[in-house]
């Protein structure tokens, strides 16, 4: 029989705006239920219908392993104030829940390494005391070295192997890595190599600007997750929420076989915690449940375990709809692709985001491969609240919308986002009773209010349906899913102002990169339109009858009817045309013209960014390249701001950006706004027609 609830929120729009860290757009939190649900020890549950079967596992009757943790804590400057000051709160809360059995470590790190101790200790009451004295005294300051930090805390790990135990690594940051190894690649493969499997690493992201993609891929490649920490007036207690859904471990080396069964999702996890639950779902080859034998082996405290088939068996349809398992084999099995999309790169992550988006598109799931669209009345005014990107700030764009205008309602990605209401995955598969994440698939029912709208979402994460509905009228509202467009990020340099702007074009098109008309010189660029790199193919004319293409892997000289192929290391000469062709860069001068194409790569894919070196004399310039620094001012508001630039104002938000405009490609902070607004006029004036 399955357990079913219903939850309403219906805050009015006084209650979104009087709270303490409420804005004018309203609140910015998440519906937080906590529940369980009864599970029998052994094998499980098992559920079978129409050669699907979803198996629950969540034995409790076992004996906790002791743990070996280490906790490591980011003191960079960027923790200033209340995040430092939650972080201390909270690591004296979970030092306090500490067993006596368990063995623990601290370190707080920015470009340099404080130790508590330099290897782990016992969890005795003496030793608590010195690490909550030691934990009281983290001050903010400094930069990030997160390679060395997380490397000296796998180090401490592995030098104190115990028999029968189970070993955790904790980092806790809010930034990216600016000190020593800065490279994200490089920090994640130096990890992996040195935790080899052993043991999970849990990456908490403190704050809304933490690059939390990067932790989570760091996490996904050595068997953890990834979870944001919100600063908010509970992040102490989100903290230790967190740690209890991992203080107590009962398995390790957790294997699931399934005899007879075929297109299984996860199968393996390496550790299984007391108050968590691991969700397994396949089909059974040919519908033949008698041949159909499921099997847990795992090791718990020191010795073998073996759970097989036995009364606790459940096969039976009833209470079940039709459909129900298949779409919850669907579900896992984009979720786990979602997360392996992070991990691969070149053709293996795009045939790995054409299996996510095929099963999203088939059965109707709203991820980040697809959004949600809706169809508005007519006559009427709607806000619509956007999922800010990475490090944005959230945004609210009003619309006066014609009969049957979409507005898309971008980012409610249920598989990704904070919508909805779940039983927390310890691990890949694992569901946790204590905290919130969305995207799992017990029945549970929400209803999310958009500020002053008339929209709600009512989402049922069991059976895998989304309807929206009007909150104080009758609406008819049509859903449908479509392919997320590529996004591709650009910087405009700052005068006078320490954040550059930085802009969003989410259509791959061809750019205007620079007309200088009075030379005859014409430098067109074809952004990436499967990736959010940069540009593909860019085309430089020089006169009626030369041109040259370049891309990632070399340059075509087009002069008449003549065309040559350069690649590799390489000198250009022909009339005023001169290219240097180095590794991962391209000099090209055209008179008093000179531009530099560096090439970049980004998981797995090489795309070009052109950069103006100088400016040609004549005024008579336009394009991309050409734009001036901006002169602008700002007005703040909390962590968002007003801009203004040339007597135009427009919202703007704290964010980053990556500068490809160098070799070595860093993140920076800056304002994000519109394009029209930081290209000082449309967007569609700097498209053009062809190469």
């Amino acid at each position: 029989m399955l357990f079913q609830a219903w939850v309403y929120f219906y805050p009015t729009v006084d209650q979104q705006t009087t709270c303490e860290r409420c804005g004018e757009r309203g609140l910015n939190g998440d519906l937080i239920v906590v529940y369980d649900v009864n599970r029998g020890n052994g094998l499980g549950d098992i559920k079978t219908l129409d050669g699907y079967f979803v198996h629950h596992f969540a034995p409790s009757d076992l004996p906790r392993i002791p743990k070996n943790v280490v906790f490591v804590i980011d003191r960079s400057g960027s923790m200033h104030g209340r995040k430092m000051q939650q972080t201390r709160t909270a690591l004296i809360h979970i030092l306090n829940d500490l067993a006596e059995d368990d063995f623990f470590g601290l370190l707080s790190f920015d470009s340099e390494i404080s130790h508590w101790r330099r290897e782990l200790v016992q969890a005795t009451s003496a030793n608590l005391e010195g690490a909550k004295k030691f934990a009281r005294g983290i001050t903010d300051r400094g930069a990030t070295d997160i390679n060395a930090a997380v490397l000296e805390g796998a180090r401490m790990l592995n030098a104190h192997p115990r028999e029968g135990s189970a070993s955790i690594l904790i980092l806790l940051t809010d930034g990216d890595p600016t000190s020593g190894v800065t490279n994200h690649e490089e920090i994640q493969s130096n990890v992996r190599q040195a935790i080899a499997g052993k043991f999970p690493l849990y990456c908490l992201g403190f704050g809304f600007d933490v690059n939390f993609e990067f932790l989570e891929k760091m996490s996904l490649g050595n068997n953890g997750v990834a979870r944001r920490i919100y600063e908010d007036s509970d992040a102490d207690l989100q903290l230790k929420g967190f740690y209890e859904e991992v203080a107590n471990p009962l398995l390790t080396d957790v294997t699931m076989i399934y005899v007879g069964g075929t297109n299984l999702t996860q199968t393996n996890f390496s550790q299984y915690y007391n108050g968590s639950e691991i969700v397994v779902a396949g089909e059974i080859i040919d519908n033949n449940i008698e041949d159909f034998v499921p099997e847990v082996i795992a090791i718990s405290s020191k010795q073998k375990v073996t759970f097989s088939k036995t009364n606790e068996f459940v096969n039976s349809s009833a209470g079940i709809a039709d459909g129900l398992l298949q779409r919850v084999w669907a579900y896992l099995t984009v979720k786990q692709l979602l997360e392996k999309e992070l991990l691969v790169s070149g053709s293996e992550k795009e045939k790995v985001k054409s299996e996510a988006l095929e099963l999203s598109l088939k059965y109707s799931f709203v991820t980040p491969l697809t959004s949600m669209v809706v169809t508005k009345p007519q006559r009427e005014d709607i806000e619509v609240l956007h999922k800010p990107k990475e490090g944005d700030g959230p945004r609210v764009e009003s619309y006066a919308t014609p009969a049957n205008r979409h507005v898309g309602l971008a980012g409610h990605s249920f598989l990704n986002g904070r919508v909805g209401l779940s039983r927390h995955p310890g691990s890949h598969g694992h569901f946790g009773r204590r905290s919130f994440l969305p995207s799992h698939h017990h029945r549970q029912i929400s209803r999310w209010s958009i500020l002053s709208s008339n929209i709600g979402i009512d989402y049922d994460l069991y059976d895998m349906s989304a309807t929206i509905i009007g909150m104080t009228q009758s609406t008819e509202i049509e859903m449908t899913t479509t392919p997320v467009p590529v996004s591709h990020r650009f910087i405009r340099k700052a005068e006078n102002q320490p954040l550059p702007l930085c802009f969003d074009v989410s259509k791959a098109d061809i750019f205007k990169l620079l007309h200088h008309p009075s030379k005859a010189l014409f430098v067109n660029g074809e952004l990436d339109s499967l990736t959010n790199g940069g540009f593909t193919k860019i085309v430089i004319h020089i006169s009626a009858d030369q041109h040259i293409e370049v891309d990632p892997e070399g340059i075509s000289l087009q002069q008449g009817q003549t065309a040559t192929r350069h690649t590799g290391q390489d000198l250009i000469t022909a009339g005023r045309l001169t290219v240097i062709m180095r590794v991962k860069e391209i000099d090209v001068a055209v008179e008093d013209v000179r531009l530099v194409i560096f090439i970049h790569e980004k998981d797995g894919n090489k795309f070009l960014w052109p950069v103006l070196r100088q400016m040609p004399s004549a005024n008579d310039t336009e394009g991309l390249l050409a734009l001036k620094p901006a002169d602008y001012q700002v007005h703040l508001q909390q962590s968002d701001g007003k801009l203004k630039l040339n007597d135009r104002e427009a919202p703007a938000f704290r964010s980053t950006a990556t500068d490809y405009s160098i070799a070595n490609p860093v993140p920076m902070n800056c304002w994000l706004v519109g394009a029209d607004f930081a290209l000082e006029r449309t967007l569609n004036d700097y498209f053009v027609a062809q190469l």
